[in-house]
């Protein structure tokens, strides 16, 4: 058998490119669905990336999208912005200094997804994966990590001591996203991302006061180098 030192040898020489979505649904340990306020705890979840590294990812409850998230990263231009489209509101990471796309690539054991463990003959979808399994005092999760997808989780099952969280893969291909995901329109708000958050909600949210701190002086930081670029 190939050792995994040497199967991880070949590493990708750019960025893959990937189109996926995860179903997330919520259950109870007796396998019935949990709901919140009569309506299904389920969301979907993008995954994507194009040739030059750019990725995407996208959140939106399938019984109310209003509140969909969509993450672009732009390692390119050196920034990262969130979007809330139904909203009109984006908040902007980065300092605006361009970063190696391949920088992970080139650092990460791609056949082996840093496992060790050499992908076997089953697929999911026609994707081989490695497959996890951790565990805590709290919670067990499986993960299917795709080589082909960055060695993201294609498939996971998440048990705590009171419910059961599975993500299940939707049409996975390894063709890059539709260029509309990585469109920033003009006229969105730029908001700080404790604005950003609570605009999320239908009602106030209180974020911890530390934390609150951290991000937004993060959030400053990022904001002034950026300028200084102009």
């Amino acid at each position: 058998m190939q050792s995994s030192a040497t199967a991880g040898t070949t590493k990708p020489l750019k960025p893959l490119t990937y189109f996926f979505t995860l179903e997330e649904s919520l259950y109870n340990l007796d396998g019935s669905k949990i709901t919140y306020e009569g309506r299904e705890a389920a969301w979907e979840i993008v995954h994507g990336q194009r040739a030059d590294g750019a990725h995407v990812n996208m959140m939106w409850n399938k019984s109310d999208s209003r509140h969909a998230i969509r993450h672009v990263d732009f390692p390119n231009k050196g920034i990262t912005i969130d979007v809330n489209a139904a909203n009109g509101n984006k908040t902007t990471w980065g300092t605006g200094v361009p970063e190696d796309a391949t920088f992970r690539m080139k650092h990460t054991d791609y056949i082996t997804c840093g496992t060790g463990n050499l992908p076997g003959k089953d697929t999911i979808q026609g994707f081989k994966f490695v497959h996890t399994v951790r565990k805590s005092d709290q919670e067990v999760r499986e993960s299917w990590l795709a080589p082909a997808f960055d060695c993201r989780e294609i498939r996971t099952v998440l048990t705590t001591t009171a419910s059961r969280t599975i993500f299940e893969p939707l049409f996975p291909s390894d063709k890059p996203p539709d260029d509309s995901y990585f469109v920033i329109k003009d006229g969105l708000k730029e908001m700080d991302p404790i604005a950003f958050r609570q605009s999320l909600s239908d009602t106030p949210v209180q974020f911890p006061a530390s934390w609150a701190e951290n991000l937004m002086q993060s959030y400053e930081s990022d904001k002034s180098e950026r300028i200084k670029r102009q």
